[in-house]
Formats: C-alpha cells, sequence, structure tokens
C-alpha cells in the first residue's frame, strides 16, 4: 500500500531551480533518505512533504490514516543558544 506518492513536484526561487518534476512513492514498510550536494534541494523538499513549503506546481498525497508518526525531520538548525554551551 502506497502511503506517500509525490508527483511531478517543482520548486523555484526566483530564476533557480531547486526541484525540477520530483515523482517518487514510497509503500507501507519502506524507508527513505535523501542525500545530496549542497543546494540540492534536500530541506525544500521535506519541507513540502511536511507541508511547510507549496510547490510551485505538483502534488504530495498522504494516505488517509497515516499516523504523524510515521515520518519526521531532523532540523538542520537545532535552535541551539549559541552563548551557552552543549553541556
Amino acid at each position: 500500500m502506497i502511503i506517500l506518492s509525490c508527483e511531478g513536484i517543482s520548486m523555484s526561487f526566483g530564476a533557480v531551480n531547486v526541484l525540477k518534476d520530483i515523482s517518487f512513492s514510497l509503500n507501507a514498510g519502506e524507508k527513505a533518505g535523501i542525500v545530496g550536494v549542497n543546494g540540492a534541494g534536500k530541506s525544500t523538499l521535506m519541507n513540502i512533504l511536511t507541508g511547510r513549503l507549496a510547490p510551485d506546481s505538483g502534488s504530495v498525497n498522504i494516505a488517509a490514516g497515516t499516523p504523524g508518526n510515521m515520518y519526521g525531520v531532523l532540523e538542520q538548525d537545532g535552535g541551539l543558544d549559541p552563548s551557552r554551551g552543549v553541556y
């Protein structure tokens, strides 16, 4: 059963195409990772998948009844206070 389907996702910032016609799907039980060089659009894609950004074109479909804990994002900026140490 497909739990996530993306069809024709495209996103531009000004004249720069970050994502162009991205399509994929994930079935129940599958896991996926997104890797690529800086500026490849990894964070943009994750923001689209989580609904933080709307794509310029295309669609994201998450199967009805899919619990929110089935997917997650590890933020690049963890919100650490630079004036405090790790400990």
